[in-house]
């Protein structure tokens, strides 16, 4: 009885300390590129997106409150789609944290303004693929992905 006890043991001690290796996917990224494919001529009000000329367009990306870049890559009376806009630093984007993105309008006497913003999980996208896109209204945006 004492030796079957012995055995019993031991192999418990065998299982428990055997590692496991950790076989779930993380839902981590980063965006590397975001291509603009459309945007509405006017605003919500029916108006001009610029009061001078065409828009001024550029991206938001904003982390956990945290503006990680909204200066990089500016397109200035921009008319033609689709536009290739890519961070000056990674973004990345953390499993089931809420990350804002936005298609943002710059004009000298309004300030800037939000044509399309979307919140993106990451976490949402399961089969993570490599290309997401996103509609908003007449807006649309593609995100180039990066998992890791």
């Amino acid at each position: 009885m004492r030796k079957l006890f012995q055995i019993f043991t031991f192999s418990i001690l065998i299982i428990t300390s055997c590692k496991k290796e950790k076989s779930e996917l993380t839902f981590d990224c980063t965006i590397t590129k975001i291509n603009i494919l459309s945007i509405p001529e006017r605003n919500y009000k029916g108006e001009k997106w610029d009061s001078l000329d065409n828009p001024d367009i550029f991206m938001k990306l904003v982390n956990w409150g945290e503006i990680l870049d909204d200066s990089s890559n500016r397109f200035e009376n921009n008319s033609t789609y689709p536009l290739n806009w890519t961070p000056y630093r990674p973004f990345r984007c953390f499993g089931e944290k809420h990350q804002w993105i936005a298609i943002m309008e710059f004009d000298s006497l309004k300030g800037e303004e939000v044509i399309a913003a979307w919140d993106f999980v990451p976490f949402t996208y399961q089969n993570r693929p490599k290309i997401i896109n996103l509609k908003s209204g007449l807006s649309s945006i593609n995100l180039e992905i990066d998992w890791w």
